[in-house]
């Protein structure tokens, strides 16, 4: 997948209202929630600029603009697996509201599997199949549906099971 089809791909996940505009606050807590381990510096000042302006609104062409920027600077979108590190409980808030696409407050199944591609490179677990057993053994309540308690169980088994896979 080349850059440009990259940006346009994380764009469309971040304009969860479908109209070519996105809060610049939608953008950083994307970012950091596709990698929150963030070592370059330079990379993180972008950042610190961008939340003094996080009530703007971008559009795709800044916003590609803004990555390009940011990228060419050494942000990756995905932080690298360290072995025996733990997910913080901030990582998995921002995860579920990523996944959350509806904003209802709970996951359901059509959403896991949309989220599969992030939640796979994140944890380690590619296949939808794996993360609706996850959801299962999550879902104490049984409704189908992953409030976020549970989803932060199913996020923990996961990677329980990445650990013991490696």
């Amino acid at each position: 997948m080349d850059q440009d089809t990259e940006f346009m791909e994380m764009f469309q996940q971040i304009d969860k209202e479908d109209d070519g505009i996105i809060y610049v606050r939608d953008v950083i807590f994307y970012l950091k929630a596709m990698n929150d381990d963030m070592e370059n510096k330079k990379a993180d000042l972008y950042f610190l600029e961008y939340e003094k302006r996080e009530d703007e609104v971008v559009n795709v062409t800044q916003f590609k603009a803004l990555m390009k920027k940011i990228t060419d600077d050494g942000y990756t979108k995905f932080s690298t697996k360290k072995e025996g590190t733990k997910i913080k409980e901030n990582d998995i808030m921002a995860a579920f509201k990523l996944v959350d696409i509806d904003k209802s407050g709970e996951i359901s199944k059509m959403e896991l599997k949309m989220a599969c591609k992030y939640l796979g490179k994140r944890y380690g677990i590619y296949d939808a199949k794996s993360w609706i057993e996850l959801m299962k053994k999550a879902d104490t309540d049984h409704n189908g549906k992953l409030g976020y308690q549970e989803f932060k169980d199913a996020v923990l088994m996961a990677q329980e099971k990445s650990s013991s896979a490696e």
